[in-house]
C-alpha cells in the first residue's frame, strides 16, 4: 500500500451495519422509470435559508434538485437553529428512504445510530443512512451546516417516541 492511500485509509472509518429494509412504497417509486431531469444551478443567497422544512430546529435551502429531477432527489443545506434543546430535537426516528447522505459542512452534530452507537460528526464527516435506521440526533454546535441528499424528495419520517 502507497502513503497516499495509508493517509486515506487511516482517514476513513467505516463502520458495518445490517442491512435495512427498503420500506415497499419507496421500492415501487424506485423501481420506476427516472422522470426527465432538467439543468439547475442554486448559488448561495442567505436570504433562501428558510424555516418551515422537515425539521423545526432547521432553516433550508432548498438547492432546486426536487424540480430538475421530477421529484426524484431532494438536496439541501440545513442550518441547525441554536441553541440546541433536546426537547426540541432529541425523538428517536426513522425515514422512509431509498437513500439518504449527509455532509457535515460546518460545526459538529452528534447522533445515536441504531447499531452504531454514538457518533460525533464534524466539518468534513460524511455518512449514509440505511433505508430505516433509527437515529436520534443528541446535539449539534450553534454553526452546524449539513448538506443532505434524500431518494425520493418525498419521504415519510416515523417518530418513534
Amino acid at each position: 500500500m502507497n502513503a497516499i492511500a495509508a493517509k486515506t485509509e487511516a482517514r476513513q472509518t467505516r463502520r458495518e451495519v445490517e442491512t435495512f429494509p427498503t420500506p415497499p412504497a419507496v421500492a415501487e417509486l424506485m423501481a420506476s422509470p427516472w422522470p426527465p431531469q432538467s439543468f439547475t444551478v442554486s448559488h448561495l443567497s442567505e436570504q433562501d435559508f428558510v424555516a418551515g422544512g422537515l425539521r423545526n430546529y432547521a432553516k433550508y435551502r432548498d438547492l432546486g434538485m426536487i424540480a430538475a429531477t421530477g421529484g426524484m432527489v431532494r438536496v439541501h443545506v440545513l442550518r441547525l437553529i441554536p441553541p440546541f434543546r433536546a426537547e426540541n430535537v432529541s425523538r428517536r426516528h426513522f425515514h422512509e428512504v431509498a437513500f439518504q447522505m449527509l455532509y457535515c459542512l460546518k460545526g459538529w452534530a452528534k447522533y445515536e445510530f441504531e447499531g452504531q452507537g454514538e457518533i460525533v460528526m464534524r466539518e468534513g464527516s460524511c455518512w449514509l443512512e440505511p433505508p430505516t435506521i433509527k437515529h436520534t440526533l443528541l446535539g449539534y454546535s450553534d454553526d452546524c451546516e449539513l448538506l443532505e441528499i434524500v431518494l425520493p424528495a418525498e419521504f415519510k419520517t416515523v417518530t418513534l417516541e
